[in-house]
């Protein structure tokens, strides 16, 4: 399947990459559906955002996965960012690849850790020791993310430079 003819855009990375903020960026210019991740979740389960963080871990990531074949039974044009627990499961995303198109944000783990710091990433709050929980999950799920990406975009760049990356993709992103 070429680049133009799938409709899905799966936005992948850890969390705290601007998925989100990616997300409504690419809708916006292509005029097409934004799926956010938490807010559809929240929605779909009934709860909201702060209680699906307050979910043992396990039952949040098995929501996260219902949500990711959700987005794959979903009918396109759109864009969707997923949690990061995707890449825990390799199988899930060379699905999504098959499916859509797969941007990966992709941040180091001092730009993660620093924007976990000053609060702009939620629930990784939930380990005592936040740098070994991101540094874990980053090289678990890192070399899945890659492989299974179309197309890779450094996060840890300023805004204005992911954005612009962001619009040299659009003419291989359009529906």
């Amino acid at each position: 399947m070429t680049h133009s003819t799938r409709q899905k855009i799966f936005l992948v990375g850890m969390m705290g990459v601007g998925k989100t903020m990616v997300g409504r960026h690419i809708a916006q210019k292509l005029e097409i559906r934004l799926i956010d991740n938490d807010l559809d979740m929240a929605e779909r389960t009934g709860s909201t955002i702060d209680g699906l963080a307050l979910l043992p871990i396990e039952q949040l990531h098995e929501l996260e996965l219902g949500q990711a074949q959700f987005l794959l039974d979903e009918a396109g044009p759109f864009v969707a960012g997923l949690a990061a627990s995707i890449g825990d499961h390799f199988t899930v995303l060379n699905q999504l690849q098959r499916e859509g198109q797969v941007i990966y944000l992709r941040a180091d783990v001092k730009t993660l850790t620093d924007r976990f710091q000053s609060g702009h990433v939620g629930r990784q709050n939930r380990a005592s020791d936040h740098s070994e929980f991101i540094r874990n999950a980053f090289d678990r799920r890192d070399p899945v993310f890659y492989e299974c990406a179309d197309y890779m975009i450094e996060a840890d760049q300023p805004v204005e430079t992911v954005l612009r990356e962001i619009d040299a993709l659009l003419p291989t992103l359009a529906p």
